[in-house]
């Protein structure tokens, strides 16, 4: 969960094909960058959030 800057708790989305995430780092725009795995174990995808808005 993410509650961003001034933000309601939020659920962070997956992408399409992958079972897990895990968020490594924050910077002060409330941008995020973590990496992503598929049920199978197979490689980490690298993935950047964004807040809207």
């Amino acid at each position: 969960m993410w509650t961003g800057h001034e933000a309601d708790p939020r659920l962070l989305p997956l992408l399409p094909g992958f079972s897990g995430a895990r968020v490594i780092a924050v910077n002060d725009r409330g941008e995020m960058v973590g990496i992503a795995s598929d049920s199978g174990g197979g490689p980490f995808t690298v993935v950047v959030w964004r807040p809207k808005g």
